[in-house]
């Protein structure tokens, strides 16, 4: 496996790090993208929670504070929405520094990518070639 360093400037790394610029990312179309994967990850552990331990699930669904209930709907949406961000911006960081003829290199299928992680002010890209 081989790694590719790509540099970065100091603003585009501080706004990845950001929380505050991770949000500011999303647009209100990401936003209900992240708002549709929380309730699909909701019905999810809600049908295996009550798959698992159907008497625990019913106590919790009907003694359980709705507000509880909300503040973990909005934790599971803020992770959701983190996780689009910063898939976001790792596509347009990639768009804009990556090396034109890597690129088709991808695309012709003799390099496969295994992970891409934003690290300081670099990116390093994991990639597999194919002879």
């Amino acid at each position: 496996m081989e790694v590719l360093k790509i540099s970065i400037t100091s603003e585009e790394s501080r706004s990845y790090h950001n929380l505050f610029g991770r949000l500011k990312a999303l647009n209100l179309v990401d936003w209900l993208k992240a708002y549709i994967v929380s309730v699909i990850y909701v019905v999810i552990l809600g049908v295996a929670f009550y798959a698992l331990a159907r008497q625990t699930a019913l106590y919790v669904w009907f003694v359980v504070p709705t507000a509880f209930k909300l503040v973990a709907f909005l934790v599971l949406l803020f992770i959701a929405a983190m996780q689009r961000s910063a898939n976001k911006q790792v596509a347009n960081l990639l768009n804009k520094y990556f090396v034109s003829n890597l690129q088709e290199e991808i695309l012709r299928g003799k390099i496969r990518l295994k992970k891409v992680k934003v690290v300081k002010d670099k990116i390093l890209v994991y990639y597999r070639k194919d002879e």
